[in-house]
């Protein structure tokens, strides 16, 4: 007869110790990961211009890692979903653009 006990510990593992209660003594601990270790996405992108004349039209490149999704914030009050968006400045002023 073997008698099997299941804990979580806090790093999302499962640790599973199998006790023998027979004649022949058994001590085993196994752990089994229930998910992966989760991979933060590091913000990264680049332009193809940082200045010039109104209308401006600029070409954001993403070079993120890990990310599987994008919110863009271009600064001017619009944003965007897209990885490599175009984004357009109708109005002259310094834009601080943010990739989240």
């Amino acid at each position: 007869m073997r008698e099997t006990k299941c804990g979580k510990t806090h790093r999302g593992y499962a640790l599973i110790t199998v006790i023998g209660i027979m004649a022949l003594a058994l001590n085993m601990s196994v752990i089994i990961a229930d998910a992966a270790p989760s991979v933060h996405p590091i913000a990264n992108f680049s332009t193809n211009v940082t200045e010039g004349y109104a209308p401006l039209s600029v070409q954001f490149n993403d070079s993120s890692e890990n990310a599987t999704e994008w919110n863009w914030d271009f600064g001017d009050g619009t944003n965007s979903t897209e990885q490599n968006p175009i984004h357009t400045y109708f109005e002259m002023g310094n834009y601080t653009v943010i990739l989240l």
